[in-house]
This record gives C-alpha cells, structure tokens and sequence, in this order.
C-alpha cells in the first residue's frame, strides 16, 4: 500500500509564477480574449515556469523526487 502522506524534508516551495514568455506576461482573459485552447497553453506556460526556476534553484530537475502540491489559476 502507498504511504498516504509525504514527508517534508529538504523541501522548495514556489510560488507566484506567472504565464509569461519572451514576447511578454499573457494578460488576457479566458472566454472573453482566449480560447480554452490559448488558456490551456498560458496555464502550461506558467507550469514551464515553475520547472525552470525550480531547475535554476536546484541546479538539475534529476534530485526532485516528488512534488507534493501544485494550485494554478486561469482568470
């Protein structure tokens, strides 16, 4: 059976990512100036983000061996 609970040891929390690229933070809103399409790719935007300054604190994304809680929000 799975443990149902993590330890938290050694652990990076993260916060206040947002959806931007090179060409600038996507600032529009879903249904009224993106499709569920372009949300979908602002929210994986903003998850890339994460990993990358995840990958800039640690140095390698090959020591994280689980990720306890991820929260998003698309306006």
């Amino acid at each position: 059976m799975s443990p149902l609970y993590a330890l938290a040891i050694l652990s990076t929390y993260l916060s206040g990512h947002i959806p931007a690229t090179s060409k600038g933070l996507i600032k529009e809103k879903l249904g009224a100036d993106l499709s569920v399409d372009e949300g979908y790719n602002s929210a994986k935007t903003c998850a890339i983000n994460i990993l990358a300054t995840l990958k800039e604190e640690l140095g390698t994304l090959d020591n994280v061996k689980q990720i306890v809680k991820i929260v998003g929000f698309v306006a």
